[in-house]
């Protein structure tokens, strides 16, 4: 089995922005119907983990925020708001 690219992770998120105006959970942001590793491509853990990646880097780049309510929940990611100046 492949690994799913974190660039092509970081792409999908830029390009769901508009779809994550509310809050969302990491699972259902993450690709579910890629080739599994039976025929070749990542597996399901793999692209969970390149887009929780991707997403902690556009958190820390200020355009997505992500939010746990506590240790082992389910993380979820929203399109950052505009602060009011």
């Amino acid at each position: 089995p492949t690994a799913y690219p974190l660039e092509a992770a970081r792409e999908r998120l830029r390009h769901m922005l508009p779809e994550l105006a509310a809050w969302t959970a990491l699972a259902g942001v993450a690709p579910d119907g890629l080739p599994g590793p039976d025929m070749g491509g990542p597996s399901r853990a793999s692209c969970l983990a390149s887009t929780l990646s991707a997403s902690l880097e556009l958190v820390k780049e200020g355009t997505l925020e992500a939010r746990q309510a506590k240790a082992f929940d389910e993380l979820y990611l929203r399109k950052r708001r505009a602060q009011a100046a």
